[in-house]
């Protein structure tokens, strides 16, 4: 029983109080549970970001606030412009990569109404992409970003990554803006996403596709002969019909909270502690009261 009780206590500690970690810890939910858009702009660009809140009492209450060096600070009160008695905006002008990192907007309890990460200075993703694909390859190009970062300077390189059939992805780097994928039989399609890297950093999203490869495509025929991928390029061997479908990035950040997860890791190590605990003290109380039903 004594265990049963000290398990409960834990398993009530654990689910209450999954983390344990302070306010200082941006790792830890720093939105309040909503979603955290992540926002790609350029140097010097304006922006403007509105805080919602339904109370019009709580809005004199809530405030832009941005993390760094551990804690969160308040956006200076320049940069925060209230457009109704309901709505608080976030104001940016000529921004730079200072203005980088993460912000929300927040009351005084640290209730969460807004949340984003904004990145800024990172080089554009490539353009115009392009796919022709022959009885053995397909042949990938694109345009250098029109945008390549803060400060950047010499060549754009490229990082393409691509999933085939029951195969794990593929990444590799690139310095040109074209390349090609050896087709194999039994393939339909191909995801490929490609990022564009200089020294600014990389890309905060990619260009992603889905190439489709039609049934009757002659990879997937079995009197095909295979060859090596030069030697389809210079044979100039068949063009095959193919369908490209741009794939939607969504604006979520890359820095996901593990706190869902060791919920429900720390939830169910719980439960799997004090089951049988509790099923024992069960069985020992039941056994105890039928004992004295007996001596009655």
């Amino acid at each position: 029983m004594v265990r049963c009780a000290v398990c409960l206590l834990v398993c009530f500690y654990c689910v209450v109080s999954p983390t344990g970690h302070s306010e200082k810890d941006a790792s830890v939910d720093w939105a309040g549970g909503l979603t955290r858009h992540v926002k790609v702009y350029k140097e010097g660009d304006t922006m403007y970001f509105e805080c919602n809140a339904d109370d019009k009492a709580v809005i004199g209450r809530i405030r832009w606030q941005k993390y760094g060096k551990g804690v969160w600070r308040q956006v200076a009160r320049n940069n925060q412009l209230q457009s109704s008695p309901t709505s608080i905006y976030l104001a940016l002008t000529n921004t730079t990569v200072n203005d980088s990192g993460r912000y929300r907007c927040a009351d005084r309890k640290k209730v969460v109404y807004a949340a984003l990460m904004l990145k800024i200075g990172h080089p554009e993703p490539p353009r115009n992409f392009y796919v022709r694909c022959y009885t053995f390859i397909c042949l990938l190009r694109w345009q250098i970003p029109q945008y390549t970062g803060h400060g950047h300077s010499g060549n754009v390189n490229y990082i393409l990554q691509y999933k085939l059939k029951n195969q794990d992805p593929v990444r590799r780097s690139i310095s040109s803006t074209s390349t090609f994928i050896h087709l194999r039989k039994g393939i339909k399609h191909i995801y490929v996403r490609v990022w564009s890297n200089s020294t600014a950093g990389r890309s905060v999203y990619p260009i992603a596709y889905k190439i489709v490869i039609p049934p009757n495509h002659p990879i997937n025929n079995d009197e095909s002969q295979s060859s090596s991928a030069d030697d389809a390029v210079n044979q100039k061997t068949k063009l095959i019909e193919t369908q490209v479908t741009p794939i939607t990035t969504l604006e979520t950040t890359s820095d996901t909270s593990s706190v869902p997860t060791a919920m429900i890791v720390i939830g169910t190590a719980a439960v799997i502690c004090c089951v049988p605990l509790l099923l024992t003290a069960s069985l020992v109380i039941k056994t105890a009261c039928t004992k004295k039903r007996h001596r009655l």
